[in-house]
């Protein structure tokens, strides 16, 4: 069995108390192997209520959130 301690388990930020966010993040920063697939479903899902409620506006409001993501990218693809 995995020893819990509070001195093994990573420390507490102001954003793992937003409820749902918080604790995909905490769970993601415990233990990022086995829970990025479950994150990966979910945001997927989140996108396609999003779609689904809103339209296809959805689409081009995560476009514009990724563009510094896909900057930052490339930058570092040129930087060798």
């Amino acid at each position: 069995m995995t020893d819990t301690t509070p001195t093994t388990l990573p420390r507490r930020r102001p954003w793992h108390h937003v409820p749902l966010l918080g604790w995909l993040l905490w769970d993601l920063q415990r233990d990022f192997a086995g829970n990025w697939p479950y994150a990966a479903v979910i945001a997927l899902t989140l996108m396609i209520f999003a779609v689904d409620a809103i339209g296809l506006a959805a689409i081009g409001l995560l476009a514009v959130a990724v563009t510094p993501l896909m900057v930052l990218t490339l930058v570092v693809i040129s930087r060798g």
